[in-house]
């Protein structure tokens, strides 16, 4: 092939930790002189580069998550009809995973399921090498090389962004897609976290973020709290001189891990930064947790908070209304959990609406409806700064029903 393949990732608020890492993995791998990467951040961008007339063809990546996906799949259908030949959309992302023939119906040309660290560079100099792609292709993930082999972000194009530590999760929450996207939990050493703490630095920032589900699980490889390898972890970074965030998004901290080991709230609050650390708390009732499959008690989410409050930080409470099987007594619950926990602990709350996701427990299944009185609360504990969230938008989006 004589000219180079544009590769064009669509560019979005929801998708740049996910860009950001697999940008930074192509700029090692592909050949500059065959391949141009780049975003765009709108369907007209697209256009534009297509047009441009700088490539033979132009691949189109999405990173889709189903709260985003209608939205995506009517883009791909604009752009296929309007640029035809002259493209190839490839998707990937949680919604891929779940429901790859969503996306081929809707143009798509090569749907990514799982992982593809390994899938993607495969399948774009395959693409090169053939010109084309049969379309209607499901791509499953090809195995991983060790995990600290991947780098976490695009350094060279100073794309920052969280690091990633650790990838799956072992509580299998009813809600949740990550424990059915990723099978098998990784983990990045203490000295991948050091040296690209490093490049931040290098490159002129001051703060590290990460991403993992449960803070606390770092190190940790049969669900206890691993405290000596969490403080060499914060240590070794402290000692390069940035500022460290951890137990604050995106990441959180299990109310049951806490509860159950409150000298790491001490171990955080000597190293890093942050000055609210959020826990998974999720709902005031006992029916609601076991309904939720989630491995802890509401009594484990009032002493996280207190543990918190005591080592110094603003307890942050992820709380889920609308959960399909909740009632009006669950619901009223967690609304004096959420009072009492801001009285006691000067507790603050991210507060969101039940999404059914595909490949859950509860795909499908409609949230349940939220009585006036609770969103009338819901609302004043936001305007008051108490709360904030996605509580509103999402319910108002119908929870895509």
């Amino acid at each position: 092939m004589n000219k180079k393949i544009k590769l064009l990732f669509r560019w979005g608020e929801y998708n740049q930790y996910t860009l950001c890492s697999l940008i930074g993995l192509l700029d090692e791998r592909l050949d500059p002189g065959k391949f141009v990467i780049d975003t765009a951040e709108s369907a007209r961008d697209i256009t534009r580069a297509v047009n441009s007339g700088e490539s033979s063809f132009t691949v189109i990546a999405y990173s889709v998550s189903t709260p985003r996906s209608n939205s995506v799949m009517d883009e791909i259908r604009s752009l296929k009809s309007a640029l035809g030949e002259k493209i190839i959309v490839i998707c990937g992302g949680p919604h891929a995973t779940a429901l790859p023939e969503s996306l081929l119906e809707a143009g798509a040309d090569a749907v990514f399921t799982g992982e593809c660290e390994e899938s993607l560079p495969d399948f774009l100099l395959g693409l090169y090498e053939k010109g084309r792609v049969p379309a209607g292709a499901v791509i499953p993930p090809l195995p991983l090389n060790d995990f600290d082999s991947y780098p976490p972000f695009a350094y060279k194009r100073d794309f920052l962004c969280p690091i990633e530590l650790r990838r799956g999760c072992a509580s299998g929450c009813a809600f949740c897609q990550t424990p059915r996207i990723f099978r098998e939990i990784r983990e990045r050493s203490v000295d991948y976290a050091e040296r690209y703490a490093r490049i931040i630095l290098e490159k002129g920032r001051e703060h590290v973020f990460f991403t993992m589900p449960d803070a606390l699980s770092y190190g940790s490889a049969r669900g206890e709290v691993a405290l000596e390898t969490i403080e060499k972890l914060l240590s070794r970074l402290k000692g390069t001189g940035i500022k460290v965030h951890m137990g604050s998004f995106p990441s959180e901290v299990s109310p049951r891990k806490l509860a159950r080991s409150p000298e790491a709230a001490g171990i955080l609050k000597k190293y890093v930064e942050n000055t609210r650390v959020t826990i998974g708390g999720q709902s005031g009732s006992e029916r609601t947790l076991r309904i939720m499959r989630r491995p802890h008690s509401v009594d484990d989410v009032k002493e996280s908070a207190k543990i918190l409050r005591d080592a110094g930080f603003t307890p942050l409470v992820d709380i889920l209304f609308g959960i399909p099987g909740e009632g009006p007594d669950d619901r009223m619950d967690t609304l004096r959990l959420m009072k009492t926990l801001s009285r006691e602990q000067a507790a603050r709350y991210n507060v969101h609406y039940f999404m059914p996701l595909p490949e859950t427990p509860l795909e499908g299944k409609d949230p349940e409806p939220v009585e006036d009185y609770i969103k009338e609360d819901v609302l004043k504990m936001m305007k008051n700064g108490v709360a904030e969230g996605d509580f509103f938008s999402q319910m108002q989006a119908g929870c895509l029903n």
